[in-house]
Formats: structure tokens, sequence, C-alpha cells
């Protein structure tokens, strides 16, 4: 009986082997891999600038001045003058919101002032029509101007009352106006 113990010993063992290689034999093997991508965000700075003889701007380029005109008489224009905005981002900005100002304690002034601008390069007109009128009904083309990483826009600004339009009422006399424009951009 001994003998048959260890037999059966022996094949439980043998048995217990091949279950264990069996076991082995059905891993798993694991692994992985992943995607990733590095964004970075640009940053924007918008300038203003005047070749105009007179012109100033302040040390950061936000803000610029023309020359003062005037005093004038009924009819007149400043003639062109031009205006230049520069882009030195390193990404494309957009105008989004252009706010006209015109600060004065001459209403009939304010309200008898006719503005045109124009492209520089190509002179064509993007409004021509009374001041106080610009903000709201300003061409989708002034309003959704982009400009490019890197690059400028120049624009021609004239200021008039007269000559088609009508000519500056006579309570205008004496009085004062800035006209002013803010625009800003998404970028």
């Amino acid at each position: 009986m001994a003998y048959s113990r260890k037999v059966f010993t022996v094949g439980a063992l043998g048995v217990a082997a091949f279950a264990l290689i069996g076991a082995g034999a059905s891993a798993t093997f694991n692994d992985s891999v992943e995607a990733k991508q590095l964004i970075t965000a640009g940053s924007m700075n918008m300038t203003i600038t005047s070749p105009e003889t007179g012109a100033w701007r302040t040390t950061d380029g936000k803000t610029l001045t023309l020359k003062p005109y005037g005093p004038v008489g009924s009819t007149f224009s400043t003639g062109p003058q031009t205006i230049i905005v520069s882009n030195s981002s390193n990404i494309d900005a957009k105008m989004v919101k252009l706010v006209v100002t015109a600060p004065t304690s001459n209403d009939e002034l304010k309200d008898g002032i006719y503005v045109k601008i124009q492209m520089a390069d190509t002179r064509t007109p993007l409004y021509d029509g009374l001041l106080t009128d610009l903000q709201d009904s300003a061409d989708p083309a002034i309003k959704g101007q982009t400009i490019k990483a890197g690059s400028s826009i120049a624009a021609e600004v004239t200021f008039y009352a007269g000559d088609p339009q009508p000519a500056l009422p006579n309570g205008a006399q004496g009085g004062v106006v800035v006209p002013t424009f803010s625009v800003s951009f998404d970028g």
C-alpha cells in the first residue's frame, strides 16, 4: 500500500503541475498609449500711430491725438488724415467694437460734422456720413476688420461739413468738439 500511496501522491502532484501550467497559459498582456498636445495662449498688443504733422501718441501707443484743426467756417474739410493701427501680437486681432464719442459743449457743432473713412491703400470708402451716426451704422467692413499678427492697416479719416453735405448751422459758432474713436479687438 505504501507503493500505491506514493503513486497517488506523485499523480496528484502531476495534476497540480498541469493545472499551474494551464493557468499561466491564460495570462493577459497589458499595455497603454496616450496622445498630448502643447497649447500656448498668444498675447495681444495693438498700437495706433499717424505720420501726420502734429500728431502725437502716448508712449504705450494706445492713444493717438491728431493736430487741432480750426477755427473753421460753416464749410470745411480737414482733408484725409492717415491713421495706422498695428498688430504686434503673435495672434490675429479682429475689431469687435467701435465706440464714437464727441465731447462738446455745443451739440449743433457735434451734430453737423460728417466723417469719411477710407482704406489708405485703395481709397475704398468704408463710411461717409454724420459723425453721430458712425457707431450705429458703420459698415461691417469697419467693425469686421481683421489685422493679421505682425501687420497693420492704414485708414484715412476726413472730418468735414458742407460740399456735398449741409454746412454747419449758425448755432455751431464758437463751439469746440473732440471726435474720439475707441476700438476694441478680440484675438
